[in-house]
């Protein structure tokens, strides 16, 4: 199950409800064209692992410092090579993180976990998350990314019901962010149009065995 993935990368655990994975957001991020001396906001944060990855990638801290890999215990591999594989990962990390990395989301108790997650990965000092929803987000004339992963309903009930939302997020992008660029992981096209402006495909991959996309801001 997902959560049993978790503690594979930042040892987090705290998990209100099915929560993005690691690999995922990291997948996200890089895809994006996002770079880590740039704003970053996800609105629909939930555990918020898009924006811990988000500040691991821009610490220069390495996925997996803090656990085991199974080729330590491999018989031709000298011992000696794992401790100084990780002091030099150490030594790459950065003292802390220059731009927003903010997370938002308008339940309480996904708030409380990502606080939680952000601590065990030892970032809760370079990121920030507040309960809220789209409609209250601030507006912002500056620069930045909007990276998430929102939900995509897969019975048409679901769909419906969701439209709403996605029209929330454009509206928060094209009026209260215009400045800023969309970076979103994408399951259903008829949602996407609920934005208000293209979106260019930039990967293809799976979520849960669900084909998805990767999809960024194109022309408003």
């Amino acid at each position: 199950p997902p959560a049993a993935r978790l503690p594979h990368r930042g040892g987090r655990h705290a998990l209100p409800k099915p929560p993005t994975r690691e690999t995922l957001a990291a997948t996200l991020l890089l895809a994006s064209g996002w770079t880590p001396q740039e704003a970053l906001l996800d609105p629909m944060c939930g555990s918020g692992t898009i924006v811990i990855e988000a500040a691991l990638m821009a610490r220069q801290m390495a996925p997996g410092r803090a656990r085991r890999f199974a080729a330590e215990a491999w018989p031709g591999l000298p011992a000696a090579i794992w401790p100084e594989a990780r002091r030099r990962a150490a030594a790459r990390e950065l003292p802390g993180v220059a731009v927003s990395l903010l997370g938002a989301d308008r339940d309480a108790g996904a708030i409380e976990a990502a606080m939680a997650n952000a601590e065990r990965a030892g970032v809760a000092g370079d990121v920030e998350f507040v309960r809220g929803t789209l409609s209250r987000l601030p507006h912002d004339e500056g620069d930045g990314w909007i990276i998430t992963n929102p939900p995509y309903g897969t019975r048409i009930g679901e769909r419906t019901a969701l439209r709403d939302l996605y029209a929330s997020l454009g509206h928060l992008v094209t009026q209260r962010r215009p400045r800023w660029h969309l970076a979103m992981i994408s399951a259903d096209r008829m949602l996407e149009g609920q934005l208000g402006f293209p979106l260019r495909e930039v990967l293809r991959t799976t979520n849960g065995g669900l084909p998805v996309r990767v999809v960024v801001t194109g022309e408003r």
